[in-house]
């Protein structure tokens, strides 16, 4: 069960007696979960994220820059779709 690994607890186990718990409804509305939310006093709105930023000032780059440049590539690539298709005309 996936919540009890993130949980590392049963959430279907009841904090009081221990007695298993079952679901009984899955509840998909949006309004009626934010309404749910707002009464236990829970956020219903999701948190912000936070822009990536990049590595501290100082600090070099620890990945390597790539040893071949795209134009490269994308002209390997041209000449590979050229020839197949000369190779298919002349055949």
């Amino acid at each position: 069960m996936l919540l009890a690994r993130i949980d590392e607890a049963s959430p279907l186990t009841c904090p009081k007696c221990g007695a298993e718990m079952r679901v009984i409804a899955f509840i998909i509305e949006t309004a009626q979960v934010q309404r749910i939310l707002n009464h236990i006093g829970e956020p219903s709105t999701p948190p912000t994220i936070a822009p990536a930023r990049g590595p501290p000032p100082g600090r070099k780059r620890t990945t390597p820059e790539p040893s071949f440049s795209m134009n490269s590539a994308f002209r390997a690539i041209r000449l590979l779709s050229r020839n197949r298709t000369t190779n298919s005309i002349s055949a």
